[in-house]
């Protein structure tokens, strides 16, 4: 440092050292880099943290969520136990689950007891007239070979009305009871179908059965009757409970059609009862078509 006169020359001049600098450059840069290295690793840990913790269970809470609403299937749990916020948030996930899957279970058990009950005779406890159309149709629309020769049977209880008129329609809602027990029994549960057709008249499906073995399981079945044993005094035919069955059986898928069938069937019974009932008649079957 220097002091000038008024001419501007230095009368006095003074210096002191440099003091020594603490930090050089190359140490802050090196510190600089060190500082962004770290800030670089604690912002990928605490992502990792992040994804850890948050991310990758909403993430799984959403998959499942969806592979359930796909699925249908409520049995499924999320599987996460934790005591924060996203636990509390899988369990309450899991109990709505819970319950929608009970709720299923009753809805699906309820269609099906309503389904029985439709499909069912209350009297009986056998298939109705709904029940025994709906096989039919199935065999008409699916045409399923295997399932023939399929023969129809009309099988009515003979003087039903004098019955009921003489011991009351209670002994008569028994006899039918009775009659439908005993056709039941006497026939396959995984193969035939046994309806009440309406009142006191069935009607029985046989399938995969041939003509001669369809007439030998309908006199199996007057005969069932017969063996109840059950007293009919008013019956101009037999002292007990009889019945009159008309039969008809169809050999080919092709040619089956469920109008034609009921029509030969219900024919033959009715010739059965005017050849003086407890009797068994069989019809030959032949497409409606070809009878025009």
């Amino acid at each position: 440092m220097s002091f000038n006169d008024v001419f501007g020359q230095a009368q006095l001049v003074m210096a002191y050292k440099k003091p020594k600098r603490m930090f050089t450059n190359q140490l802050i840069e090196y510190s600089m880099g060190i500082a962004l290295i770290s800030s670089v690793f604690i912002l990928a840990f605490i992502y990792y943290l992040i994804d850890k913790v948050v991310i990758n269970p909403l993430t799984s809470l959403r998959r499942t969520v969806y592979r359930v609403i796909k699925e249908g299937d409520f049995s499924q749990e999320t599987n996460i136990k934790r005591q924060d916020e996203i636990g509390h948030l899988a369990h309450l996930i899991d109990g709505l689950f819970s319950t929608v899957d009970t709720q299923k279970t009753i809805l699906v058990e309820a269609n099906q007891k309503l389904q029985k009950l439709s499909d069912t005779d209350e009297l009986t406890n056998i298939a109705n007239r709904r029940a025994l159309m709906q096989f039919l149709k199935l065999i008409e629309r699916e045409r399923e070979s295997a399932l023939f020769p399929v023969s129809l049977m009309m099988l009515d209880i003979d003087h039903f009305k004098g019955f009921n008129d003489h011991y009351g329609h209670q002994a008569g809602d028994n006899v039918i009871s009775k009659v439908a027990e005993a056709l039941n029994g006497k026939t396959r549960s995984n193969m035939d179908l046994v309806a009440r057709y309406g009142g006191e008249e069935f009607t029985i499906l046989l399938t995969q059965v041939s003509e001669e073995e369809a007439l030998l399981v309908a006199n199996k079945l007057k005969q069932a009757i017969w063996d109840l044993k059950i007293p009919h005094e008013k019956s101009p035919t037999e002292k007990y409970i009889t019945a009159s069955v008309g039969l008809t059986s169809c050999l080919q898928a092709d040619d089956f059609e469920i109008e034609q069938m009921f029509r030969i069937a219900d024919s033959a019974l009715y010739e059965a009862k005017d050849s003086g009932r407890n009797a068994v008649l069989s019809k030959m079957y032949r497409k409606h078509s070809s009878e025009n």
